[in-house]
């Protein structure tokens, strides 16, 4: 059995999370626990240490002035991009896409662009609890985006209103962004504890977890840790020209094709899209390669060459 992370009052409790609304006289953020009767009068003070490190996560206890502002409806914050990760550095020049959910209940993203070598960008965002911040890297002059770093609101807040993005964190980030737009259910979530979660049974690349599984569990309000698994995975061999090729997934490593035997040999690969780009040459050739349960498909979009198989 997993453990839940959406907050609930009881640890042993069947239903129930711990949701936050607002008082509308005092402008006070309070507690409600929508769970049978029998279980609102059981373990108070098991209740009582659970509401704590809820509003601890969410930094909304007393002494946490100085990471999370007084609440209002929009704060304008200083976004530091994340520099590239080995061998992405050898991609050229990389703009960043920020990315930022705009209104509860709402799936409206603002989009800002970062042009390579400026780091940082000055964005007002609204002040909700759990905000992911995406930030896409891409190839300077071109639309190839690469898997993002991210960040989330205010968890990641720095002092005087800054936030460092993370390719660690991107994955958490991106499964976020659906989630807001559920309105109250961003800030239901546990993120503090998900992000352990995935991070821990990642094996170190969150990329290779089944998002759509999580996602879905996560909309409904019942996730639970042992939901978090990774996607089948298989080994698929390319023709594709000598050289280095890198993955859009910074945590999936560089691949060396030799000349006398020019196969790109991708172990490991979970099912879904992948981008991989061959880095030796002033332009950047790329090759997309789409997994599934039953075959495969790919594409070298420079050359319009191709193929397809079934396992």
């Amino acid at each position: 059995m997993g453990i839940s992370l959406f907050p609930a009052v009881k640890r042993d409790a069947p239903v129930g999370r711990l949701l936050l609304s607002m008082n509308p006289r005092s402008g006070q953020r309070s507690a409600r626990c929508p769970v049978p009767a029998p279980a609102r009068h059981a373990g108070r003070l098991d209740a009582l240490f659970r509401t704590t490190e809820l509003l601890a996560a969410l930094g909304l206890l007393v002494g946490c002035s100085d990471v999370l502002p007084k609440w209002g409806r929009r704060i304008e914050i200083e976004i530091i991009v994340a520099d590239p990760v080995a061998p992405w550095d050898r991609l050229g020049a990389l703009d960043h896409l920020i990315v930022v959910p705009t209104a509860r209940g709402d799936d409206t993203t603002s989009e800002s662009r970062v042009v390579a070598g400026q780091g940082a960008l000055r964005l007002t965002i609204e002040k909700r609890t759990n905000l992911p911040i995406l930030d896409y890297p891409l190839i300077a002059g071109r639309s190839d985006l690469l898997r993002p770093a991210g960040a989330v609101f205010p968890l990641d807040l720095e002092g005087r209103g800054r936030i460092s993005t993370s390719y660690r964190e991107g994955f958490l980030a991106e499964l976020l962004v659906p989630v807001s737009a559920a309105g109250e259910l961003l800030e239901a979530v546990n993120v503090r504890r998900l992000r352990r979660e995935i991070w821990e049974r990642s094996s170190g690349d969150p990329w290779r977890l089944d998002r759509d599984a999580i996602l879905q569990t996560l909309m409904f309000g019942a996730m639970r840790s042992d939901r978090i698994r990774a996607r089948p995975c298989f080994d698929l061999s390319l023709d594709a020209r000598a050289g280095t090729w890198v993955s859009g997934d910074p945590f999936y490593g560089p691949i060396v094709v030799g000349s006398e035997q020019p196969v790109l040999a991708l172990r490991g690969l979970p099912s879904g899209a992948h981008r991989f780009f061959r880095v030796d040459d002033d332009v950047v050739e790329r090759i997309d390669v789409e997994v599934t349960d039953s075959g495969w498909e790919w594409m070298d979009v420079l050359t319009g060459c191709g193929g397809s198989g079934r396992w």
